[in-house]
């Protein structure tokens, strides 16, 4: 990557980008076969006919070593010539069986097939993709046809090991899995034992590269048996939420939406798995770069005792979120005379339990939902939820139709990422809009009722914005929804402006009465505050940002360059860490054998 690049980019909301679902007139007898065979071939010498104006290209490490995303024919047709010019694709082949019209209902129709192709060099590598066609205005002949997306995923580098296959280990070293002492030096140290840190160590040792992941917790999983909410349970399905590789950590007896228990079982059962190589009550303090030896120097403190080590990367996997409550503040605080809490700290209301007391939660996305089911199960007498904004609301129904078909237990999983998370993000956010939209309009019934009663909803959100332009501020409904739906809980969509000795005053001039008083209200801070406080202020102030898109649609700083060349984030979600935490092991064991990815930064004008 350019020396020269400036961080943090501006952040640019998905919705801006320029995408769009075709609506092609496809028939049911379509040969989508011959098509998109024809289609694939072409790309070999692609030209800008073979594209519609519109075009969108999206490359995974393949051609640009890292990921871009490119829109117009013009551009897209540019970019395309000169990188083939570089690394000499070859060999392009349809996947038998992946081609298909692409049907969702009124929202978009097309024909669609995966391939695979070679690059030459500068180091071999086999590639895979997925193509999008629509018919041109002349007719519908194969070669009539024009590819309207284009996604291109790097898949095994020529040399490496199988990033997408590792062994189980041995029964009797399994006991031994747990890391008890320290190298002097690593080809990467990541930092944090959740689902993203797990994920990567995992990528690390397939390719067999030394590397240590550390947890400041004392136990794998800790943080989801301790510090959560009893009652939680992920909103996705168990097969989505799976860890890579087989066999898959959670297992087809595990309920379909996991709970904290469930889920530390798996991490620890992952780790014993395949002995991945875990210090836990570990915390790094500090570290700094040095540019002669291109090495990290690491200072670690592992139950109370300091120590160091050297990295050639460090790649940080702690969480985006939580870093600190967001708590509102409102005048009179001092007179309240009741219990408030923020969510963070929030476990359960069992102590209230049979007292007829009143609870308010202020907040409607996922974790007030929680806390208001909590408070239902322990007896409070009434139960007001305090809803800021329109809130989505995506039932469990319209997941699972959606994402089922993709993540099972007889899909291979790096099948189902690709197919969910190998299109250009604006495209991914079109066809679940699109999904989402059909489902929505089929259970009007189910939203009219909590609308009935004064829950202001978002049938047919934008899913994929929020995740990545807010990072939340949804609700994908467990159950909860119908405590308001029967008018068990009691919806107030105007705002507090202050406290009350027994509650919260409105800005309608209402007050609500309140025992207990949950501010479901979200976090502050970020990924860059951890990398400034830990590495200081001359290489965290010249990092990216984490999260959010950037000017071509692409996630900032996760899991590409942060604007250190040995300095990686990885988060998000279970399905995101999953996958994109491939790229950065590739990227790493590249750099290692001393033969980094050339990263293609140029943008060519239109």
């Amino acid at each position: 990557m350019s020396a020269s690049h400036q961080f943090p980019t501006r952040s640019v909301h998905l919705a801006q980008h320029p995408a769009r679902l075709p609506s092609a007139n496809i028939s049911d007898d379509a040969d989508h076969a011959s098509i998109s065979t024809s289609a694939i071939q072409r790309l070999s010498t692609l030209s800008i006919d073979d594209l519609t104006d519109d075009a969108i290209w999206r490359d995974t490490c393949a051609l640009t070593g890292t990921l871009r995303t490119f829109y117009s024919s013009s551009r897209v047709r540019k970019v395309w010539e000169k990188l083939s010019a570089k690394h000499k694709p070859t060999n392009f082949a349809r996947i038998l069986g992946s081609s298909h019209v692409t049907r969702l209902g009124p929202h978009g129709c097309w024909v669609e097939a995966m391939f695979t192709f070679d690059i030459q060099e500068p180091r071999p590598a086999r590639c895979s993709g997925i193509i999008g066609l629509v018919p041109s205005s002349s007719g519908f002949q194969s070669n009539e046809w024009k590819i309207w997306m284009l996604s291109t995923i790097l898949e095994q580098p020529e040399g490496f090991r199988n990033v997408d296959e590792l062994e189980p280990q041995p029964s009797d070293t399994k006991a031994a899995s747990v890391h008890a002492g320290h190298r002097e030096k690593y080809d990467c140290v990541v930092v944090g034992g959740g689902i993203a840190g797990l994920c990567m160590a995992a990528r690390l040792q397939a390719l067999g590269l030394s590397y240590l992941l550390i947890e400041k917790q004392a136990t794998i999983g800790e943080n989801w048996r301790r510090n959560r909410y009893d009652s939680l349970k992920l909103h996705t399905s168990k097969s989505y939420n799976q860890m890579p590789y087989e066999p898959r950590t959670f297992r087809e007896q595990d309920p379909y939406h996991l709970g904290t228990a469930d889920l530390a079982d798996g991490f620890e059962r992952f780790v014993d798995t395949f002995g991945i190589n875990l210090m836990l009550s570990t915390e790094l303090t500090s570290g700094s770069w040095d540019s002669d030896t291109k090495c990290w120097s690491l200072k670690m403190m592992s139950n109370g005792s300091n120590f160091k080590t050297t990295a050639s990367h460090c790649v940080l996997a702690v969480g985006n979120q939580g870093v600190k409550p967001n708590m509102p503040s409102y005048p009179g605080r001092d007179l309240f005379q009741g219990e408030i809490i923020h969510g963070m700290d929030w476990r359960n209301a069992d102590r209230w339990k049979g007292k007829g007391l009143k609870g308010i939660c202020v907040g409607s996305a996922n974790t007030a939902h929680g806390v208001i089911a909590d408070m239902a199960r322990a007896g409070f007498q009434s139960i007001t939820m305090i809803q800021r904004s329109r809130t989505f609301l995506l039932p469990t129904s319209t997941f699972s139709a959606l994402v089922d078909p993709l993540y099972n237990y007889e899909t291979p999983l790096p099948l189902s990422d690709r197919m969910l998370l190998g299109y250009p993000l604006p495209v991914q956010r079109l066809m679940a809009k699109a999904g989402i939209k059909m489902c929505a309009d089929a259970s009007s019934e189910y939203f009219d009722r909590m609308e009935a009663q004064g829950w202001d909803v978002e049938r047919d959100g934008d899913l994929w914005g929020m995740m990545y332009d807010r990072e939340g501020g949804h609700f994908l409904d467990l159950g909860s929804a119908e405590l308001v739906a029967d008018g068990t809980v009691t919806v107030k969509s105007t705002l507090p402006v202050g406290y009350t000795s027994k509650g919260l005053k409105m800005s309608d001039g209402c007050h609500i009465d309140g025992d207990v008083i949950v501010f479901a209200t979200g976090y502050t801070g970020n990924l860059k505050d951890t990398a400034r406080r830990v590495f200081g202020d001359t290489i965290g102030n010249s990092l990216e940002e984490f999260w959010q898109c950037d000017e071509e649609g692409e996630s900032r700083g996760a899991w590409k360059y942060t604007g250190h060349p040995a300095l990686w984030y990885t988060g998000h979600g279970f399905a995101h860490a999953r996958y994109y935490s491939r790229f950065v092991a590739m990227h790493i064991k590249a750099d290692v054998d001393g033969k980094p990815f050339e990263t293609y930064t140029e943008t060519p004008s239109v």
